[in-house]
């Protein structure tokens, strides 16, 4: 998980689409999640599972009274970890570094367990069973899901052929650093021809969506319009720069691996269903503007004694 727990320590405002939080996507879903926890009445307690920096602990909290969030993840820094809305003396704690199938809270403890696009990252089979447990007679479990036919995978998929064609086929870092030691107008030149070969190519390759091409290209161009300006750049800059790019394209491909397609799906049903869970629904988690988001799975703890081990 070292990509999610680069991408957490440098995202302390945002959520995993964005990093200011203010994406199209984090409003579709923080008005899913709030209206959600405005219904459940007072003195609740929920459990987010790989909850990174607590996006839906804080819709919960901003939405009912007396209400105690519990967050887990096992990233390691993440920033603020708890968090307090005093007018409706709600609040969120985060655990950092826990493995969430190995959680030991008390049986009974917790009204809700939920998880946005972080169960599926888990051996969703011990974490299941383990947190059966912890939740309370008639509590609910409601995860939402990555759905591989979902716009977000789609998106990260183009990404990742761009990523791999600039880092792998272009190598425009190796390119950028070969230059670096030439200096001179003639490297300029040569870097300018990349940069308009490069972003030709790259604009093909996602569909000629320009704002998601210059969303992936923006760092690097940043870098050689540096390079252009004082025909050179600190190679270390060059190097961090890459390091980012490697790393992001590493946590798309781990949310692309980790995406449930209808048999994942099942396999996750199946379990929910072996530990005794009842009125379990499942549907695919539609926005009008923002299309096919996810899986969407929820469960009830209707009767302790169906739970099996």
């Amino acid at each position: 998980m070292q990509p999610w727990d680069t991408y957490w320590s440098n995202n302390s405002q945002g959520d995993c689409f964005s990093l200011d939080g203010k994406s199209k996507l984090s409003q579709v879903l923080f008005d899913y999640w709030c209206e959600y926890f405005q219904h459940k009445g007072q003195g609740v307690r929920v459990l987010d599972l790989a909850c990174g920096n607590g996006f839906v602990g804080k819709c919960a909290i901003h939405s009912a009274t007396n209400l105690l969030a519990i967050g887990a993840d096992n990233v390691l820094d993440i920033g603020q970890t708890e968090f307090q809305v005093e007018s409706n003396n709600s609040r969120l704690k985060i655990l950092t570094g826990i493995d969430i199938g190995q959680l030991k809270f008390a049986e009974n403890e917790f009204d809700f367990i939920v998880s946005q696009f972080g169960l599926e990252y888990s051996d969703f089979a011990s974490v299941i069973k383990t947190t059966v447990k912890q939740l309370k007679t008639n509590g609910e479990m409601n995860f939402i899901l990555h759905n591989s036919g979902s716009e977000l995978c789609q998106q990260s998929q183009t990404e990742v052929t761009l990523l791999n064609y600039l880092i792998d086929e272009i190598s425009i870092f190796e390119k950028i650093a070969e230059l670096n030691e030439k200096n001179g107008q003639k490297a300029n030149n040569t870097l300018s021809d990349i940069t308009e070969e490069v972003t030709n190519k790259g604009l093909l390759l996602v569909g000629n969506n320009k704002a998601l091409f210059w969303g992936v290209f923006s760092h690097i161009k940043e870098l050689i319009d540096k390079f252009l300006s004082s025909n050179k750049v600190r190679i270390e800059e060059v190097n961090f720069i890459e390091q980012h790019y490697r790393t992001h394209r590493d946590r798309l491909q781990q949310q692309l691996s980790v995406a449930m397609d209808q048999n994942k799906l099942a396999q996750l049903v199946k379990i929910i269903d072996g530990c005794g869970m009842q009125d379990i629904t499942q549907c695919v988690f539609k926005h009008e503007e923002s299309g096919l988001i996810g899986w969407q799975v929820k469960a009830n703890k209707k009767c302790r004694g169906k739970n099996k081990d």
